[in-house]
């Protein structure tokens, strides 16, 4: 097999990519370079495998994902490659030639994708969100584009947060539901180092010159986190989702005004895990 053999440890996850291009390595360790770790017994195996198909250049990647899913495998496809990844997170993917730089890319997408499909055989999900920590806790703010999610977390930012994402959140089931720091989609933010944090809310946005923070009746806010699932199958995303969180409307402006809201609220339940 040749190519190199890369090992991280995402808040929890670990993965291993083997067979790493010579043209990809050496930039997804740099890229990752908190998260990078010996792994035993990694949740997710990835064999790493040169394609013949080729994609265009350009100023900006083409971040698109095909599907095909169902209850025991996934395979997901973009202009950069493929992934095919099994309940067991044993999977392959296969790079399409082109620009180094969208290869490495295109294969931290095709790297999201499958640990999304894995998480979501019963383990957490992904949510198409924001994501901050607070006093310890972690504020997951869900939507679309469009929604505020860049302004919402350089606005937390500004006031001393730590920025998990702006686009993506790893969220793990258990008591209590955890938000992980792993370095998907981070940018235009600094990757967060590795941690997990208990959830304090998920957030529904509004905008608004005079920031609240109100309760969101259980059928809306399980519909609009449903919709905002990543890398399931359909019937999932079509299903009320209850995480068992609870779920406020945020309504804030583009300065850091609402964040003494998030910060009381945050004050009164469990702090980071040791």
């Amino acid at each position: 097999m040749n190519g190199t053999e890369l090992s991280f440890d995402l808040s929890g996850l670990g993965l291993r990519l083997r067979g790493m291009p010579a043209d990809v390595a050496p930039s997804l360790e740099k890229e990752w370079a908190g998260y990078v770790a010996r792994v035993d017994e990694p949740f997710l195996d990835l064999l790493v495998e040169e394609s013949a198909d080729s994609f265009r250049g350009g100023r900006t990647l083409d971040a698109r994902l095909d599907a095909v899913v169902d209850r025991t495998r996934a395979r997901f496809a973009s202009a950069q490659g493929t992934v095919e990844v099994d309940a067991a997170g044993q999977g392959r993917v296969a790079l399409a030639q082109g620009a180094a730089r969208h290869r490495l890319f295109g294969s931290m997408n095709l790297i999201a994708a499958a640990t999304g499909w894995c998480l979501s055989r019963g383990r957490g999900v992904v949510l198409h969100a924001a994501g901050a920590v607070l006093e310890g806790r972690a504020f997951v703010l869900v939507g679309p584009a469009g929604a505020g999610k860049t302004t919402w977390a350089e606005a937390v930012r500004r006031a001393g947060g730590l920025v998990l994402s702006d686009d993506v959140v790893v969220l793990e089931h258990g008591e209590p539901t955890l938000a992980l720091a792993v370095p998907f989609r981070v940018r235009p933010f600094d990757p967060p180092p590795p941690g997990r944090w208990p959830v304090a809310a998920l957030l529904l946005a509004r905008h608004g010159a005079t920031s609240a923070l109100v309760a969101v009746p259980d059928l809306l806010s399980s519909a609009r986190l449903a919709a905002n699932l990543l890398y399931v199958e359909p019937e999932l995303r079509a299903t009320p989702l209850r995480l068992g969180l609870p779920v406020r409307e945020l309504t804030f402006s583009p300065d850091p005004s609402f964040v003494p809201l998030l910060r009381d609220f945050a004050s009164r339940g469990p702090r980071a895990l040791p």
